[in-house]
């Protein structure tokens, strides 16, 4: 690869992770929100599935390395995946009444 592509590549990520911390510290509900559900929704679908949920949550565990304990495997990423998609079912039916 051409050393100056490289470079404005490196460049390009430095800016996006600069404007993500931007965003993060500084940006508005909104903004955080956005950025939140980028970060999970990762191919801009602009729709969380099961397997980018499931991919996040065991990148997060995988971060945390051998320090969890009792160690984390792919049953118990699976089993924190479907707590939090109970948990948005749950919210979302509560909701619902509200909103019709």
């Amino acid at each position: 690869m051409n050393r100056s592509i490289v470079i404005v590549s490196l460049l390009s990520l430095s800016q996006e992770f600069i404007q993500a911390l931007s965003d993060l510290s500084y940006g508005s509900f909104d903004d955080k929100l956005r950025w939140t559900f980028s970060l999970y929704d990762q191919d801009g679908d602009g729709v969380i599935t099961r397997n980018e949920l499931e991919h996040v949550v065991a990148s997060v565990y995988s971060l945390m390395g051998t320090s969890t304990y009792p160690t984390v495997d792919q049953h118990m990423v699976k089993r924190h995946v479907d707590n939090v998609l109970q948990q948005v079912v749950h919210l979302y039916t509560a909701a619902l009444p509200h909103f019709q």
